[in-house]
């Protein structure tokens, strides 16, 4: 089996990013699990710092 990797990044207004990187190990369906992690990220990130003021 292979591994699935995502590597991404957001950059806010303020020009602050965020790096992060989804691995799943050893998935067939790993693709499909990693773009759902990688959604479920960004969505947090952006959520997060909206409430701190720093909008994307």
């Amino acid at each position: 089996m292979q591994n699935a990797l995502f590597t991404g990044f957001v950059k806010f207004r303020n020009n602050e990013y965020v790096v992060f990187s989804v691995i799943v190990p050893r998935s067939g369906l790993g693709v499909r699990i990693a773009g759902k992690l990688t959604a479920q990220i960004m969505a947090d990130i952006i959520e997060y710092e909206n409430k701190r003021g720093n909008p994307f």
